[in-house]
């Protein structure tokens, strides 16, 4: 991975388009190379260096995704989170890291976006689509709103350093981690949960395995078909990743 670094210290992908710019890609593989100690495999000499400077020069048209990127949707939300865990992990730049927690806040689809408790979407994340009219949810899937919390833990762990991990949850924001628990369960597949996705009819006969499925609102990304149950209409199988 490190002998794939571009020369402007950033990774771009060769076959996938929209990872061609880097923006999402670069904090994306950095993490989980800044994830191996040093001492089980040294790093190039000023790599890091290079895939920091790259996020801090392109992270804010990212996640505007401005026309610059190769094409105009790219992964915003998942370029801000990665970019976070890189500098919460290397504890650097603590202004944007505070910038890019204050843009994954606002781009959950909660009340400040006019998305209500009986909106499928409520409490998840997606690409981070900009200029979405109030009310309106873009893109919403699992695997955003659990890169996206992840970010956003690590941050405000970076903040209350040195308290104890029990003291720490207890104070973390109740209001965000309701709002991520009710996106969880709606995506859990549970008959209780009141919301229907479209061409679903009726919650009370939907069957229950305890996993989950990838969103209930952008319903494409579950990656199946739906499959038709009498008296609850369609319903998408839960599987195994998403699980």
């Amino acid at each position: 991975m490190w002998a794939q670094q571009s020369a402007d210290g950033g990774w771009h992908s060769q076959t996938h388009a929209v990872l061609k710019d880097g923006k999402a890609l670069t904090p994306y593989i950095l993490y989980y190379l800044l994830l191996i100690p040093e001492d089980k495999f040294e790093r190039p000499n000023g790599g890091v260096e290079r895939s920091v400077e790259f996020i801090r020069r392109e992270i804010r048209s990212s996640m505007n995704m401005s026309h610059d990127s190769v094409i105009n949707l790219n992964y915003p939300n998942y370029s801000a989170a990665y970019a976070l865990r890189v500098l919460c992990l290397l504890k650097q730049d603590t202004a944007l890291q505070h910038i890019n927690a204050d843009h994954l806040l606002k781009e959950q689809f909660v009340e400040h976006r006019g998305i209500t408790h009986d909106n499928v979407a409520y409490g998840g994340w997606g690409y981070g689509e900009p200029d979405l009219p109030f009310g309106e949810h873009g893109h919403v899937d699992i695997s955003h709103t659990r890169r996206i919390v992840e970010a956003l833990i690590e941050e405000a762990k970076a903040e209350a350093e040195g308290k104890e991990e029990s003291d720490f949850l207890r104070s973390y924001d109740p209001t965000l981690l309701r709002s991520v628990t009710l996106f969880l369960q709606g995506v859990q597949r549970s008959p209780g949960d009141p919301r229907l996705y479209e061409g679903c009819t009726s919650r009370k006969d939907l069957p229950y395995d305890g996993g989950f499925v990838s969103s209930i609102a952008t319903l494409a990304t579950n990656k199946c078909e739906p499959v038709f149950i009498k008296e609850a209409g369609y319903h998408y199988p839960s599987y195994a990743t998403a699980t």
